[in-house]
This record gives structure tokens, C-alpha cells and sequence, in this order.
């Protein structure tokens, strides 16, 4: 089983954006609200660290690990995105749900591997998630070119 399978069967899964604690790579949305051990329904209510319950790390340690493996991690009181892979389609069309969910109003954080954060995209009300996805999409691509270059 892999840390994928782990964290679905560990924390289930939400379709309600207000639960999310992570947007895995096919697109899976991890819940957060902890509702099956009495939480409430409609909230995040663990924290991001708690991945080191099926990583065996350390928590901040874990929660890096977990977004390297290509996980967004997803804030919804903000409401925000933290991205350190370049996202997946499935993660892509996501975000798109989750901006248009939003109305545009979202904060966009990218960060480095070692957790980082290196940009900062902060959205007014009615911005588009076209907008949104290509200001991602950007980022990477200068990186992936800043990386060749060195």
C-alpha cells in the first residue's frame, strides 16, 4: 500500500472544500474535519502535520515529505493553496473547482522543496481560475527552466 492509499484509508475523503486537508495527485481530497472521531462536518479541523501518522516522520518533517510526493496542501479558513510539485491535471482541474468554489478570492502559496514558501499570489474576489492556473503554471515553468540553466 502506498502513502496515497495509506492517507485515504487513514483520514477518508471529502468532496466539501471547507474539510480538505490535502489534494492528492489524482485528485483525491484528503478529509480533515476529523467528523469520523467526533469533529465537526464543514471544517478543517487537524492540522497539516498530522500526515506523520502514516509517514512515521516527524510531524513538519512529514508534512514536506507529503508535498514533495506531489500532495497540495489545501487552508481552507484563508482560503489557500500550498504547491510544491507542479500539479497533476486531475489536481489542476481541483483548483479550478476550489477557485470558482471561492469565487476567485484565494490566497496561492508556492513553496521549495524543503517547505519554503517562495511565492505569493494573493486574488481579489471574481478572479479567474484561468488567471489562477496560469500564474501556477508560470512558476514552475521558470523554475524547471532556472533549474536547467544552473
Amino acid at each position: 500500500m502506498d502513502i496515497f492509499q495509506k492517507a485515504v484509508q487513514y483520514f477518508g475523503t471529502t468532496s466539501d472544500f471547507r474539510e480538505v486537508g490535502y489534494i492528492l495527485p489524482d485528485g483525491t481530497m484528503l478529509d480533515f474535519s476529523d467528523k469520523q472521531n467526533g469533529g465537526l462536518p464543514g471544517m478543517r479541523l487537524l492540522d497539516h502535520r498530522e500526515v506523520a501518522e502514516i509517514l512515521d516522520l516527524p510531524q513538519t518533517e512529514a508534512l514536506i515529505t507529503f508535498m514533495n510526493s506531489g500532495c497540495i496542501r489545501v487552508m481552507p479558513e484563508c482560503p489557500g493553496l500550498d504547491i510544491s510539485i507542479y500539479p497533476t491535471k486531475k489536481q489542476i482541474d481541483v483548483i479550478r473547482r476550489f477557485v470558482n468554489y471561492y469565487r476567485g478570492d484565494v490566497c496561492i502559496d508556492i513553496s521549495d522543496e524543503k517547505g519554503n514558501i517562495v511565492t505569493t499570489f494573493e486574488y481579489t474576489e471574481k478572479t479567474s481560475s484561468l488567471r489562477i492556473i496560469f500564474d501556477i503554471r508560470t512558476v514552475f515553468q521558470q523554475r524547471e527552466m532556472f533549474a536547467e540553466s544552473v
